[in-house]
């Protein structure tokens, strides 16, 4: 990818776009690891399924970004287009 190029920046130009979807992927996974623990405590296990999708969606793109696979990036932003 041309990183140099403004297109493919993100967060007023200071980072790539796939770094800052690691970015967005990290803070879902703390935000869904917060509400993991809540659902655990107090609506029971039913309520987990969407937030271990969540996991293994964000944890798709941070592996992806590691082995530069573009294709793990199309779940996580179905994802966030259905939010």
């Amino acid at each position: 990818m041309a990183v140099d190029d403004l297109k493919y920046q993100c967060g007023c130009g200071s980072r790539h776009v796939s770094q800052g979807a690691v970015v967005i992927a990290w803070i879902k996974i703390a935000i869904s690891s917060i509400g993991y623990a809540g659902c655990c405590f107090l609506f029971g296990w039913y309520n987990i399924v969407p937030l271990l999708i969540a996991f293994a969606i964000c944890g798709m793109v941070i592996y992806g970004n590691k082995q530069e696979k573009s294709w793990m990036y199309l779940p996580f932003l179905i994802l966030e287009s259905s939010e």
